[in-house]
């Protein structure tokens, strides 16, 4: 009910005596008050809100959305905002109303703002030459679905960067849109797009006429420009010239010794600025100059050999050279070389040559000739040896004779020859002098040379005593040649002398014999040989080595240790000896230290010991002979050496 009600109310009240009271009032109630009101809950950013106010008996209303912002409209609107991409943001929106009475009532309600999701790239380089390269960088936040539409093409990608390549065929630009299209998971989304300019591609291309790209100094070659798109060209010739033309003639030059490469270059640019280069490898060959001189141009046989000079350009050349006898080669070494032309025997005709050089690259060449001649002879006549040596003397003579066709040789002994080459064999001793007498076309010519046949020797000896004994006797041999002066003498035993009278020691028992060998002083030598065998008899002695065992050093100084035999002093400790060849002493101390040593028989220790007499005491000694006769004694011992 909208109005005001008014109810009596009695209250009656009794005590335990019976005794009661009764007291009434007057109760007013005002009309019942009840907000509410009806609204979309939930949305994307920005979420606009229209409130329906469905209260009962309001008079007055208050709003309060959450945000800052109130009203008392009875049917009021708001947006409410969610400024972030990710996170949903709830706002707790409150009625309250009121009545003339001054009863109230309230209601509230959750309204919850989806965030909606950045969606923005960037572009790198987004205006240029064909083919352009674009690199995208993805900068959404909150996108959990990716829409990209280029033209008519449309894909799905989340991709944080990614390049795309424009191309453009045609005449003039294009301009193309890249649309990015996201949203989250709550239906929520947003668009962005951007444009990219495209220039028309240019394409730079060349060729020379004939397909020429390589050949000798000078190298002319016309370009033809096939370049699309382009209005604009640069060449460069790799030789520090340019052209600007659009097609240009150049010739090209190599003045160096090596093959020389350009690279010749064109640039071709459109009126937008884009431009492509390509290139092509030309390459010009160095022109040899081929130039020689083959010295001398004349001369007389039997001179046949010229010396070639080559005075071609500096290069990498190959030299083919015909020498106009068919002597032919090729090759790349420019030193000076000489050449002997063969001569046909028995023909000597003067005779021309004509010498041709071509020097080549592999594909330039240059040719160049020189004619030599070669005049017939006059016969030489010449020929060896001019010998010595010892009777029988046999000599080969050699004919060196030049240009010659007969010959007749006098070897002054009574003997000729006509043979070319003649052997023959000298007797007597003498000197003889020796003919060769020549006939050629040329004319008649006659040398000499001289033969000497030596005196030899005559070896001989014998032996003064022929019965020796071991081991103090030696063979004394007397030397009997004749017209010697270098000897050789071989005894049986091994050993051998170059005394004219040697006195030699047989070691063994035995027979032995010699050779001699004699010698003359001429050059070359002559020898002659005498061997005697058994002209020795040789007989053993004995060999003994006997030592003391003490000694008494002299007090007064060292002696050097010399002893004769027949000395009773006994001052030095030696051995009593006979038919001691070879002989090695030594003396220890008891520690084994070596005090003393000799290698002469003859020497014996004196009892000191660098100046110093040694302490009395027993010493070691070791000893180690060779007899006469080959027998080894190796003995070890003490001596006691008295003070």
């Amino acid at each position: 009910d909208a109005g005001t009600g008014t109810f009596n109310s009695t209250l009656r009240v009794t005590n335990e005596f019976g005794c009661h009271n009764t007291h009434q009032k007057m109760i007013t109630v005002h009309p019942h008050l009840e907000a509410m009101f009806t609204a979309i809950t939930e949305g994307c950013h920005p979420l606009e809100v229209q409130f329906e106010n469905q209260s009962l008996g309001a008079y007055e209303f208050q709003w309060n959305f959450d945000d800052g912002n109130t009203s008392n409209f009875e049917h009021p609107a708001n947006t409410f905002y969610n400024n972030s991409f990710t996170d949903p943001r709830d706002y707790n929106v409150e009625l309250t109303i009121s009545s003339p009475f001054g009863c109230t009532s309230s209601k509230a309600q959750t309204i919850t703002v989806f965030p909606r999701p950045k969606v923005d790239f960037s572009m790198e380089n987004n205006k240029g030459c064909s083919p352009l390269e674009v690199n995208y960088t993805n900068l959404a936040i909150g996108v959990t679905h990716y829409t990209w539409t280029l033209g008519n093409e449309e894909w799905a990608g989340s991709d944080s960067q990614f390049s795309r390549t424009f191309t453009n065929q045609g005449q003039e630009p294009d301009t193309l849109e890249m649309i990015m299209h996201g949203s989250n998971q709550w239906g929520c989304d947003r668009s962005t797009r951007d444009k990219v300019v495209v220039y028309p591609e240019v394409t730079a291309s060349f060729y020379s006429d004939g397909d020429i790209y390589e050949g000798c100094t000078p190298l002319s070659l016309s370009f033809r420009n096939e370049s699309e798109l382009a209005n604009t060209y640069i060449w460069n010739f790799d030789d520090g010239t340019t052209a600007t033309t659009t097609h240009p003639n150049h010739t090209f030059y190599n003045y160096s010794s090596q093959n020389a490469l350009y690279h010749v270059n064109l640039k071709a640019i459109s009126i937008y600025g884009c431009d492509d280069e390509t290139s092509r490898l030309v390459t010009v060959y160095a022109q040899p100059t081929a130039d020689f001189d083959a010295s001398p141009h004349t001369q007389f046989y039997p001179n046949r050999t010229i010396y070639v000079n080559n005075y071609s350009s500096e290069g990498d050349w190959e030299f083919t050279w015909d020498m106009g006898d068919g002597n032919s080669w090729t090759t790349t070494d420019r030193d000076m070389f000489d050449h002997t032309y063969e001569w046909t025997s028995d023909d000597y005709s003067s005779r021309s040559f004509e010498i041709t050089l071509v020097a080549s690259s592999g594909l330039c060449d240059h040719e160049i000739r020189q004619e030599v001649s070669i005049i017939a002879p006059f016969p030489i006549v010449g020929f060896s040896p001019s010998a010595e040596g010892c009777p029988p003397l046999e000599v080969q003579f050699y004919n060196e004779t030049l240009y010659g066709t007969s010959f007749h040789w006098d070897f002054d002994d009574g003997n000729v020859s006509d043979v070319e080459h003649p052997k023959h064999t000298f007797y007597e001793p003498g000197v003889y002098r020796v003919m060769l007498r020549i006939e050629g076309e040329g004319g008649v010519d006659s040398t000499y040379q001289t033969i000497t046949v030596f005196e030899p020797p005559v070896a001989n000896f014998r032996v003064e005593d022929p019965y020796i004994e071991l081991p103090f006797d030696w063979v004394q041999f007397i030397n009997l040649s004749t017209n010697a002066v270098d000897f050789f003498w071989e005894f049986s035993d091994g050993n051998i002398s170059d005394e004219e009278h040697p006195r030699h020691y047989f070691a063994h028992t035995g027979n032995y014999g010699a050779t001699l060998t004699v010698g003359n002083n001429t050059d070359p030598q002559c020898f002659d040989t005498i061997t005697r065998e058994d002209i020795v008899v040789v007989e053993d002695a004995s060999c003994q080595l006997v030592f003391p065992n003490a000694f008494t050093p002299n007090p007064g100084g060292a002696t050097g240790g010399a002893y004769s035999l027949n000395d009773p002093s006994n001052h030095v400790f030696h051995p009593l000896h006979e038919g001691i060849q070879e002989y090695k002493l030594e003396i220890f101390n008891r520690w084994g230290e070596l005090l003393f040593v000799s290698e002469d028989i003859w020497v014996g220790w004196d009892g000191y010991y660098r100046g110093t007499l040694s302490p009395m005491g027993v010493y070691v000694y070791r000893v180690t002979a060779t007899c006469v006769t080959g027998r080894k004694i190796e003995e070890t011992g003490d001596v006691t050496l008295f003070r």
